[in-house]
């Protein structure tokens, strides 16, 4: 038997077999969504308000003015399981009122995360699959004076294994509800400027603390019995800089002129850090990660990050790189690559984002 046998057995959590519970068997709660957020060994998600954060940080969200959506598709076990995918989406409508002169945001908004095994794997003869997982959650998300924001994500997971051939085999499903609850407090620091000379540059200073509900027992039915799968909780805490510099709009063309209309809120350059650390409420290491983005005219990305995550007896631990375009603020596309398990090839995601014309704080 070669190595990677076991390691996908690990992976595959990954998939809960009889016997016993599984405390880490629900992987469409914990891989990563936020193809920005990988690129920078996942340190920056739910600091940032995107559609992405309602994944992570569901207080994020109520930072979003405008229509904020994304998506994200990867394949999870590449090499071993090609066939493997995980595709996310996700979009929130965010608005704003005043209430005694004081900016109140409030948010919507509706995601789904699918991993299909699509027959896992072909050859290994004794572990076939025509399986699914999903959850399928909505976030309602506010903001207090564009400084303190609280969310709450409710997410329904569901599993579905059918043809599990060996020993095993039988059919498996199970569902359970999934609370989310969230901090953030983003504090933003402006140079001095004017009109006629905007501010040189503009430093956002985020702490975010989310956690996921207690953790507790989820009955999933196999066959004609029932076990008990442990659904752990999380506790993430993280922080962020973000630095604005240099506005374009002093050094660039009039904004009235295509093609520079598009950069005509863009900085010449942004610098963006973040570190975090997520810890499971049950007897298992903690996972701690960094990273660092520079951009161009808000236009181009380019990302590094850092993870360390000793959850598993096969860490996941290395660096990780990622590239982002966008278009004027509008609509971008994003590409990250993060290490996977000891003998297996890094992970590889695209995603997609789009966002209204309507600015987020």
């Amino acid at each position: 038997m070669t190595r990677r046998f076991p390691i996908l057995l690990t992976l595959l959590v990954l998939l809960p077999r009889p016997g016993g519970a599984a405390s880490h068997s629900f992987p469409t709660l914990q891989l990563p969504v936020s193809v920005r957020g990988a690129g920078m060994g996942s340190a920056p998600d739910g600091l940032e308000p995107n559609a992405f954060a309602a994944r992570t940080n569901p207080a994020a969200l109520g930072f979003v003015r405008g229509l904020n959506a994304g998506a994200m598709h990867s394949h999870p076990l590449p090499g071993i399981a090609p066939k493997v995918r995980l595709d996310f989406e996700s979009a929130v409508v965010g608005t704003e009122t005043r209430i005694g002169g004081i900016p109140l945001g409030l948010a919507v908004g509706m995601n789904r995360a699918y991993l299909d095994y699509a027959n896992v794997p072909p050859r290994f003869q004794s572990w076939e699959f025509q399986s699914w997982e999903s959850t399928t959650g909505g976030t309602v998300a506010c903001s207090w004076g564009g400084v303190i924001g609280a969310g709450l994500g409710v997410k329904r997971w569901q599993i579905h294994y059918l043809d599990f051939e060996g020993p095993s085999g039988g059919a498996e499903t199970g569902e359970a509800t999934v609370f989310d609850y969230g901090l953030l407090a983003r504090l933003p620091v402006v140079a001095s400027g004017t009109a006629d000379s905007p501010a040189p540059w503009t430093l956002f200073v985020d702490a975010a603390l989310s956690w996921r509900n207690r953790s507790r027992d989820v009955p999933v039915h196999w066959d004609n019995r029932v076990r008990d799968f442990n659904l752990p909780a999380v506790r993430r805490e993280g922080l962020g800089l973000d630095l604005e510099l240099l506005p374009a709009a002093g050094f660039l063309p009039p904004a009235e002129r295509w093609p520079w209309r598009l950069f005509r809120n863009a900085h010449l350059v942004s610098v963006s850090a973040a570190v975090a650390r997520e810890t499971p409420l049950v007897p298992r290491n903690s996972v701690t990660m960094r990273g660092l983005e520079v951009r161009f005219l808000d236009s181009l990305s380019l990302r590094w990050g850092y993870v360390d995550d000793m959850r598993y007896d096969y860490s996941k631990t290395g660096d990780t790189f990622g590239w982002g375009l966008a278009l004027g603020g509008l609509i971008g596309v994003d590409y990250a690559r993060t290490p996977n398990y000891p003998g297996l090839e890094d992970v590889t995601r695209w995603g997609i984002r789009v966002q209204s014309p309507l600015e987020t704080d």
